[in-house]
C-alpha cells in the first residue's frame, strides 16, 4: 500500500487532549475516544494538549486500522481513534477504505469527506 496523501481541505487544530498521528480526530482537538463517535479528520502528527497539529478534513490519507478492513468498506472509529469496518448501529461513518488490512495496527488508506 502506498502512503500517498491528498489533502483537499487541511486544517490546523489545537490539541485539547493527546493526539496520535494517523488516528481519527474531531474538530475540538481530541482524538476520537468513543467507538462509532463523530470523526472530523485524520491527525497527521502527534500533539500534546495545547500544541497545534495538522489534520486532513477532506481528502485521502492513512489511518491506523483497528482490525481487518476490505477495500471499499465504509469505516468508522473505534474507541482508540483507529479505523474499523462500519459496525452498524448508528456509528458515524468516517469515510471509505481505499486499501485492505488483515488486522489491527496496519495502515489503511481512507477517503474522508
Amino acid at each position: 500500500m502506498s502512503n500517498i496523501a491528498i489533502d483537499v481541505l487541511p486544517l490546523t487544530i489545537t490539541a485539547a487532549t493527546a493526539v496520535e498521528a494517523n488516528h481519527f480526530v474531531n474538530i475540538t482537538g481530541s482524538q476520537v475516544s468513543v467507538a462509532g463517535g463523530e470523526v472530523d479528520g485524520i491527525a497527521q502528527y502527534d500533539a500534546e494538549p495545547g500544541e497545534d497539529f495538522y489534520a486532513t478534513i477532506i481528502g485521502m490519507n492513512t489511518v491506523i486500522a483497528g482490525g481487518p478492513i476490505a477495500k471499499g468498506d465504509r469505516v468508522a472509529s473505534d474507541a482508540e481513534g483507529r479505523a474499523i469496518t462500519d459496525p452498524g448501529g448508528g456509528a458515524a461513518i468516517a469515510g471509505k477504505a481505499l486499501s485492505d488490512t488483515t488486522g489491527p495496527n496496519e495502515l489503511v488508506q481512507v477517503l474522508i469527506k
